[in-house]
């Protein structure tokens, strides 16, 4: 009789970020980036990346990925540490089969439930509430002060929001449990 090895506990930790907009010059502008070119931060973008993200863990990228042309956007994917999914956003206009083949691990059109419990998406949805056993993390509205980075049912994961990196899991949900405490 064999007895089943124990199980192992995932080493694999959970990134979310949004708002990377790679290869857009004009974002630098809106958002008032601290970058002068596109590519500055590019370079810049995926050198925070991966200092914290490796090469297993997963990332939810919650939409605006990259703009420009399929080479372009590949050469970009390929440098990131991680198994990366993409919930699309508005700026993230290809088909789902065109994000498949830059290498995303999966790839969403719409808002995902992720451990019954986290909606994902690349706006705030604005149905989210306290009183509903649900937690919204969303990107969508950069450094924007109508939009805090935490409240109790809720996390904003805009680049601009965390040094240009993503964040893991556990920050975010610490975050909506001390704004849930301090309520």
């Amino acid at each position: 009789m064999s007895e089943e090895a124990p199980e192992v506990p995932s080493t694999k930790q959970i990134w979310f970020t949004a708002d990377s907009h790679f290869n857009h010059a004009n974002i630098i502008k809106y958002c008032k980036r601290p970058y002068s070119s596109a590519d500055e931060m590019d370079r810049d973008l995926v050198k925070r990346w991966n200092a914290k993200v490796k090469k297993d863990d997963i990332v939810w990228h919650l939409g605006d990925f990259c703009l420009g042309s399929k080479d372009k956007t590949k050469k970009i994917f390929k440098k990131l540490n991680g198994q990366i999914n993409l919930v699309m956003g508005n700026h993230d206009r290809h088909s789902l089969s065109f994000y498949y083949s830059i290498g995303f691990n999966r790839v969403h059109d719409r808002p995902v439930v992720l451990k019954d419990f986290f909606v994902l998406s690349h706006a705030p949805l604005g149905w989210v509430s306290d009183s509903l056993p649900f937690a919204n993390i969303f990107g969508h509205v950069h450094g924007s002060e109508l939009y805090k980075t935490f409240t109790a049912r809720s996390a904003c994961v805009c680049v601009e929001r965390w040094d240009y990196a993503p964040v893991l899991m556990d920050v975010l949900i610490a975050g909506m449990k001390k704004e849930e405490v301090d309520k």
